[in-house]
């Protein structure tokens, strides 16, 4: 028995330095590809990229987040500071990822990315159901179909499991546990817990009839049982001739299905992303009296201030003419 647990334990430190290994040789990899990026762009501005002047620095972030190449997330804009950081570091020439000017500019970029997020429009309950609904009406007209069952499992999970877009798509078999009461998902890691500290999330079974067509652990089911998915990536790409390709989605492609079935149901998808159903879901739960701890045991935020602006928006509707004039 002893020799079994000892046996165990050093199963899970070769699983942890293998993980160890492979996060550090993406990390290289991802480093690597940063610093090419960067030297491209000092090629054509006819700068130095080593050593970089901390102006450059400065300059190559309003590069990358003020739409001249594309929007970048605020992660990867941190990243690419890691790495030109890095790329000096390896060649003994110091640098300062606070200097006053990189500093300036951060500061900058997470004001105006926190705008923007802040302008995501909520999918709101109501809506979910009418996307569901249009996507129940396309399954009963090819019910072989197999990317109609997938987007409305990715929909219920997103929205009912309060999920990033990233953590949608790293979703594995391995993280669901399917018991009497629904589902208990817990992540691997996520945005703000890189190690998989957190509790897992549950997801409850759908009690009443009504609600069978909204139930994510129906759907979930549903959707193990046509794909034939037993271990990996729960959800993939799906080929036109309707095959389940191995290929993972990318976390682009959350935002690309809630849109195109936001705008086949006739609601307007104009402010709608991968982020809707986070902001929908505690929305939703704050109109309806839900606490801010209630909340935060699905969204699992770390601070309670997004969730009270969630909590101030669904209030802001809450107008006394309604009680007081009878409406």
């Amino acid at each position: 028995m002893a020799e079994n647990i000892e046996f165990e334990k050093l199963t899970k430190l070769a699983d942890d330095n293998e993980k160890n290994f492979t996060r550090a040789k993406n990390t290289k990899i991802a480093y690597e590809k940063d610093w090419r990026d960067f030297e491209n762009f000092c090629n054509r501005y006819q700068v130095d990229s080593m050593p970089a002047d901390y102006e450059t620095v400065r300059n190559y972030l309003v590069y990358l987040s003020k739409g001249i190449k594309q929007d970048y997330k605020l992660n990867t804009i941190k990243r690419r500071i890691a790495s030109i950081s890095y790329m000096h570091i390896q060649n003994k020439i110091p640098f300062d990822s606070k200097n006053p000017n990189i500093k300036k500019q951060m500061d900058s970029i997470k004001r105006n990315l926190k705008g923007k997020l802040e302008q995501t429009a909520p999918l709101l309950f109501d809506d979910l159901k009418k996307i569901i609904d249009f996507i129940d009406k396309e399954i009963d007209k090819n019910y072989q179909k197999l990317i109609n069952y997938r987007d409305k499992t990715i929909i219920l999970i997103g929205w009912f499991g309060a999920f990033r877009r990233s953590e949608l798509v790293g979703l594995n078999i391995e993280n669901i546990e399917i018991n009497s009461q629904g589902l208990s998902i817990k992540m691997e890691k996520s945005k703000t817990d890189q190690e998989g500290n957190l509790e897992a999330k549950g997801i409850e079974r759908s009690e009443f009839l009504e609600n069978r067509p909204y139930c994510p652990v129906i759907s979930y089911t549903n959707w193990l049982n046509l794909s034939g998915i037993r271990s990996g990536k729960i959800f993939r790409q799906i080929d036109t001739s309707n095959r389940i390709v191995h290929d993972d989605l990318s976390d682009k492609a959350i935002s690309l299905i809630i849109k195109n079935w936001a705008k086949k149901a006739l609601i307007s998808s104009n402010k709608l992303s991968g982020h809707s159903f986070r902001a929908g879901f505690a929305t939703e739960l704050a109109k309806r009296g839900a606490t801010e701890t209630e909340i935060m045991k699905t969204t699992q935020h770390k601070s309670p201030d997004m969730v009270r602006k969630y909590i101030r928006d669904a209030e802001t509707m809450k107008t006394p003419a309604k009680k007081y004039l009878k409406l």
